[in-house]
C-alpha cells in the first residue's frame, strides 16, 4: 500500500495541524532504552533554530529552549524551578551552552503561557536567573531582534564586543 504525502501548490509537505508530538516514542525509546547503554552517551532535543539571512546565505542566530507553562505565570518561583532544571538538576543550560558556542550563536529559555499572551526569556548563555518578560507584540519584536544581537555578540567580525549585555 502506497502512502500519500499531501503537498501544497509548490510540491512542499502540508503541516502537520494535529498537535501530536511524533517524536515521543523514539525519544522515550532513545532515552529509556538504548539511552541506559552507557557506551552511547546521551540524546538531547534542541526545541528550536532561529535563523536569519546574511547576504542570502541562512545563519542560525539563535537557539530556543520552549517551554510552556500550564496557565499564568504568577511569580518568579516559577521561573526559578526551570532555571535551577536548565543548570541545577537536569542541566540542560550546559549542554545548550555547549552547543551554542559550537554554532557560534545565542541561546534563550523561552517560558509561554498557553495563550501566548506572555513570554519570558532567560539568556542562557548568561548563566543567570534572570528573566525579561514580553507582550506578544514585545516578544515579535524580540524575535526581529535577534539577527542585530547576533551581529552583535556573535559574528566574528565582531568578537571583541561578544561581552554586551542582554536587553
Amino acid at each position: 500500500m502506497t502512502r500519500i504525502v499531501k503537498r501544497d501548490a509548490n510540491g512542499h509537505k502540508l503541516w502537520q495541524k494535529d498537535s501530536e508530538d511524533r517524536t515521543t516514542d523514539y525519544r522515550k525509546w532513545r532515552l529509556e532504552g538504548v539511552g541506559k547503554q552507557p557506551e552511547l552517551g546521551f540524546a538531547h532535543d534542541v526545541d528550536q533554530f532561529e535563523w536569519r539571512f546574511f547576504d542570502d546565505v541562512p545563519k542560525i542566530v539563535a537557539i530556543l529552549e520552549l517551554t510552556r507553562s500550564d496557565g499564568p505565570i504568577y511569580s518568579d518561583v516559577y521561573l526559578s524551578e526551570i532555571w535551577k532544571r536548565y543548570f541545577k538538576t537536569e542541566r540542560q543550560g550546559e549542554r545548550i551552552t555547549q552547543i551554542s558556542t559550537g554554532l557560534n550563536c545565542l541561546a534563550f529559555i523561552v517560558a509561554f503561557t498557553p495563550d501566548l499572551n506572555e513570554f519570558y526569556v532567560n539568556d542562557i548563555l548568561k548563566k543567570e536567573d534572570k528573566w525579561k518578560k514580553y507582550s506578544k507584540e514585545d516578544y515579535t519584536r524580540f524575535l526581529n531582534a535577534l539577527k542585530g544581537w547576533w551581529s552583535i555578540r556573535c559574528d566574528p567580525k565582531n568578537w571583541h564586543l561578544r561581552d554586551i549585555p542582554f536587553k
